[in-house]
Parts: structure tokens; sequence; C-alpha cells
């Protein structure tokens, strides 16, 4: 609500105190007596009218104040003047400016980040050359303040800069030169010519190593590698890919002896590469827990095939005694669980550390657990009173996708009581899920294939299996089993199921779904009694079983006389008869070109729309003379009829036979 005060709030600019107490010297004139700042001050005021000659004497000298002079006032504003004011042809001026600001720059830690700027400014020189030009000095603290302006200012190209410096006779400069390489590696390295130069400052950095065997040169070269190299063949990668190299095996020894702390990181991150593989495997095998709990929560790491390939069986994926390991953060206990599957642990190992796990009280561990142990410690994790952890185990012992039939066994064992859990859409899948492994399930693939083991295997076995499943079923689930004997080939064995199928009456506000599958299958079969069962069916009360008997007729050996049919009063089974007596003959049938001529003129929508659905399965067997007047009256009715869905219907009609096929729609079988 109240704005936040100001750290200046009760201080003055000295730039303004003292510019209201500092009168401006003339040209030529003395600036003996006055302080630093205000000598500085002197100086730049005098430049506004100073002659060409006396401009370089006075922007010299006010160089030699720039250091108090800045960390007083910190105007980068009046410096960026002072600069533009010195003439470029005076080498001592521009010399004296320089040497200045190299006098800024070697004490950057003390400058704000206003009189930073100024003095970057102040040397129009790019980075890269301001750190090797305070590299080359002499005071430790001028070569530490390096480090930290390539650590703040630098790019990829300030990378050979800096490099030098991690052999620093000094520790402090030779700690913050790699701490700058290792940020500078951070960073991204868009260009090969990037990628190049940090290639170049690994290679120093080794050759560094070799010379004061010092570990700081290659835990900065290990930074340089770990970023740029996920990078696919950039010249990182193709330097590690270079064939007996020094450097190489310089990596490899310090990766299994470093005892720095980011040794561990380095080496999860380089594992991915043949040449630093083994070594990178030693040196994870030998790292401690807690080096390795940090790595376990970086299990997302081993999802790089060529990484999880080197680390299979890695000891660092191991789980260590359940007491330690409920000392250890969530994350290093849900990473471990995923990484010791990822890195295919054994399964002793994988089962107790799953043990350890089932009660642990963080939900995302569990939850880690359930879809990394093994198949047959899953029932436990099923029973979690945590939904999501429950669900998750459900959806994993699911048989989609799973190639291993084996694998649906323990949600069969599991089913019933996961029947009765606490979590109503757990007991939802659970159903369904027992549902589609019960073999004489003829909707789900898997229990098709079960079916299928079991009838090759037994096939009297399974049809008294199925036929027992008949009795003890209603209606709706005998009408699935109808599939089932349909999709194993064994309807002529149920045909006399079928048969009393459709003597059976269905209750008055139920359709009769059983009594039209068995319509729909029973000209399939070829037994004793089926063509008084067809009759029946053609005969029925329900249209939809005498439509589905009238449609199956093609598919077995019987044919009944159809001729009744095409007087239906519903308009599917008249135009079902006409297409299925069409289909009987060798060619088009004068009956049904007549049932279609006049469904095509009824005044009911549903009865026109039956009719053009049979006069395009009259096209392609229809004689000339006939050919036409079809395709008149589908014109007709497509540009003129009153229901939209007979013109959609004749349209679509007409575009198949000019050899069109557009795509279906909704309305593609109304009829």
């Amino acid at each position: 609500m109240f704005p936040k005060p100001s750290h200046r709030s009760n201080t003055v600019n000295p730039l303004r105190r003292l510019n209201s107490n500092v009168r401006p010297t003339k040209p030529g004139g003395s600036t003996e007596g006055l302080a630093p700042t205000q000598k500085a001050l002197a100086l730049v005021e005098g430049l506004h009218a100073a002659r060409a000659a006396e401009r370089d004497r006075l922007a010299a000298e006010l160089a030699s104040e720039a250091l108090s002079w800045l960390q007083l006032v910190g105007d980068s504003g009046l410096w960026s003047r002072l600069r533009a004011r010195i003439s470029p042809a005076n080498a001592d001026a521009a010399r004296a400016v320089r040497l200045a600001a190299d006098g800024l720059l070697a004490r950057w830690h003390l400058l704000t980040p206003e009189a930073q700027d100024a003095a970057i400014v102040l040397t129009r020189d790019p980075i890269p050359e301001i750190v090797e030009r305070l590299s080359a000095s002499g005071d430790p603290q001028t070569r530490k303040a390096a480090c930290s302006i390539a650590r703040a200012r630098g790019g990829p190209d300030t990378l050979l800069a800096v490099t030098p410096l991690i052999a620093d006779p000094d520790p402090d400069v030779a700690q913050s030169a790699g701490a700058a390489l290792r940020d500078l590696a951070a960073r991204d390295h868009p260009t090969d010519a990037d990628l190049d130069h940090a290639r170049r400052a690994v290679e120093a950095a080794c050759r560094s190593y070799s010379t004061h065997h010092r570990p700081e040169p290659l835990l900065a070269a290990l930074a340089l590698l770990t970023p740029p190299a996920r990078a696919a063949r950039c010249p990182l990668t193709r330097w590690l890919d270079e064939p007996g190299l020094h450097e190489h095996g310089v990596l490899a020894r310090h990766l299994r002896s470093c005892s720095d702390a980011s040794a561990p990181d380095r080496a999860l991150e380089l594992a991915w590469h043949p040449t630093l593989a083994a070594a990178c495997r030693d040196r994870l095998d030998a790292a401690p827990l807690d080096d390795a709990a940090r790595l376990w929560a970086r299990w997302h790491l081993l999802h790089r095939p060529k990484r999880r390939a080197s680390l299979l069986g890695s000891k660092v994926f191991a789980a260590p005694p359940a007491p330690r390991l409920a000392t250890l953060s969530p994350d290093a206990r849900a990473g471990l669980a995923r990484a010791a599957d990822l890195a295919r642990r054994e399964p002793t190992d994988r089962e107790r550390l799953a043990d350890a796990l089932l009660e642990d009280p963080d939900t995302r561990v569990r939850l880690a657990a359930s879809r990394a142990c093994p198949w047959r410690t899953l029932e436990d994790f099923a029973l979690d009173r945590d939904e999501h952890v429950a669900r998750s185990v459900v959806l994993r012992l699911s048989a989609v996708g799973q190639p291993a039939p084996a694998r649906l066994d323990p949600l069969a064992r599991i089913a019933p009581i996961l029947a009765r859990s606490r979590h109503d859409p757990l007991r939802v899948i659970a159903g369904q899920e027992l549902a589609r492994h019960d073999w004489l399930n003829p909707a789900s693939p898997a229990a098709r294939a079960e079916a299928r083991r079991r009838v090759l295997r037994d096939r009297a076995g399974a049809l008294a299996a199925a036929r027992d499943a008949w009795a003890d079923a209603d209606r709706a689930a005998r009408a699935r089993l109808v599939a089932w004997f349909e999709a194993q080939g064994l309807l002529d064995d149920a045909a006399d199921l079928l048969a009393d199928a459709l003597t059976t009456a269905a209750p008055a506000a139920d359709r009769d779904l059983l009594a039209a599958a068995a319509a729909r299958a029973l000209p399939a079969c070829d037994a004793p009694g089926v063509p008084a069962a067809i009759d029946a069916a053609l005969h029925h009360p329900d249209p939809r079983v005498r439509a589905n008997a009238a449609q199956s007729i093609p598919r077995g050996p019987h044919t009944p006389d159809l001729a009744p049919l095409l007087a239906d009063p519903h308009h599917r089974v008249r135009s079902t008869a006409a297409a299925t007596l069409d289909a009987l003959t060798p060619s088009t049938d004068p009956a049904a070109l007549a049932v279609a001529h006049e469904m095509t003129t009824d005044p009911r929508d549903a009865h026109r729309l039956a009719g053009v659905w049979l006069a395009e399965r009259l096209l392609a067997r229809a004689l000339p003379g006939s050919l036409l007047e079809l395709k008149s009256r589908l014109e007709a009715h497509a540009d003129l009829d009153a229901c939209p869905r007979v013109r959609f219907r004749a349209g679509i009609a007409l575009a198949r036979s000019q050899g069109h096929a557009p795509r279906l729609a909704l309305h593609e079988d109304t009829r």
C-alpha cells in the first residue's frame, strides 16, 4: 500500500552537492588544492569550454581521478560524455583513460552496477579483451576481478580468456576461474564457433592439469563438456569421438579419483558417451550415499538410451537399508524407485525397495514406486489409500499395450478385491477390467484371444462352458454370447439356442436385442431346424428381427421366400429384402427395381430415405435403361426433396456412382 522507501532517501546526491559548490575551471586553469572528487568535476566542467589542445590534457588528468570519482559519484552517463569528448587521435589520452578504466575494473567488487557499466564503456574494448588484459596482471586481486567480469558479463567467446587462470598459483584466483567456467558452461552455445571455443578451453584445461596437477582445471573442463555435449554432433562431441587423444585419458582418470562434490553429477551427465562411460560408471559405483541420493533425484537423465545402457545394473542405484532410506528426502526416495527400474536392477532388489516404500508417508514416493516396482508387487499398491496410486496400478495392470498375456493374471486375481475399494472410480475400472478378462466377452481382444486358445485346446469343453453360461445369463448377456459363438465359429453347435431365442418373447419394455442378434446369426448356420427358424424370424413381429434376418440370407445356404417382405409396412425391412433379393439373382431383379421406384416416390420421409439407399445399391448392376431412370430419380431427390436427409443421401449416392467416395457422415446408414 505504501511505496517502498529508497535506500538513497536519506542521502544527498554527491554530484548535485558538488555541482552547487564547485566552480567550473577555465581552460588551462589550475585544479590544485581541490579534493579528488571536486577536481574531477572541475575538470569535466572545464572540458566544455576548453580548446582542442587543452581538452586531451584535461581528459588525461581527469582519468587519473577515475577511481575515486566513480566510487563516490557513480554517474555512468557523465563518463560516457567524457569518453566521447576525448579525441581518438590522442594516443596518450586514450592510453590514460584505458589505464584508469583498468584500475576501476581491477576493483570490480567495490563498484556499483552503474560504475561497472561506466568502466566497461570507458575502455571501448570487448569483454574477452578486457579479461585477457586483466589476466596478465601481476596482482592477484586484478586477476580475480577478471574472473568476476567474465562470470558476470562474458559469453562463450570469453572461455579461452579465462581458461589460463584455472592454473593460477593463487588458490582464490583458480577457484574463481573454475566458478566462472562452470557458469559459462551452463549458458547456451548457439553456434559452432562458440562450441569450438569451449573445445579449445577443455584442451587447455587438460594441459594445465598435466602441468600443475590441480583438480580445478579438470572440474572446469568437465563442466564445459556437459551442457554442450547434449547437442548432436557438436564440436565437443566430435572431440570426444576422436580416438587416442591424451586428454581423454586425463579426464577418465580424474573422474575416477576426483573427490569434488560435483564429480558424481558430471559422471552421470557424461555417462552417455562411450569414451568416458567406463570411468563414469566406476565413479558412480564408488559414490557415497549422500551423493547417490542427490543423483537419484535426477533419475530423468536415464531416459536417454545411451546413458541408460551404460549404467545398467550400476551399484549407485542399489537400495540402502530401510532405516537409512527413511532419512532421505522424498525426491531421492521417489527417484531411487524410478532409477532402479530404468537401470534394471535385480528383481529381488526392486521388490525389497518396493516393500520399503509401500508404507511411505509421501504420496509421490508411493506413486513412483508403484510405477517402477515388479509385477508381483503391484497387488499391494493397488489397495493404496490414495486414489491416484491405486488408479495408476490398476491401469498399469491393464492388458492395453502389454505384449505378455501372463501380465493379465494379477488384475484378474485382485479385481474382486478392488470392486470393494473405497474409491468409486477404482470400483468402476475394476469392474470393467474384470469383464474384459472374461473369456466369454466378445468385445475384448484379449478375451477373444484367450477364448480362441481354449477352443483350440478343448472345443467340447469350451462349448459346454459357453452353453452353461447361456443358461445362467439374462437376455442382454445372451445377445453378447451370440456374437461370441459367431466370432469363435461355433454357430452350428449353438443353432438350437438361437432358434429358442426367437421363440421366447422379451419383456414389453425392452427392445428384443437377443432375437435381433439371433436372426442376424441364424442364416449362416447349417444345422437341422435352421430353415424353420429363419422363416420364424422373417415373420417376427419386431421389424428389427425381420430386417436382420433378411439382410443375413446371402451369408448362408438357405434361400427362403422374400417376396412377402417386399410389401412390409416397415421401410427398413422392405428395402433390405429388396437389396437381398437383388443380390441373390444373376442380374438386376425387376421386383427390386419396382420396390425402389415405389419407395423413392413414397410421401413418407423414412421410406424415401430407404428407397435412396436401395437405389444406390441397385446402380452397380442395373441395366442401361434402369440405370438412367435410377440416376434421374436420385438427381431429383438430391436437388428437390423436402427432407434434408434424403437430399444428403441422394447426393452421396450420385457421387459414388461417378467414382467419388466422399467422407461418411452421420446419416450414412440411416434408413
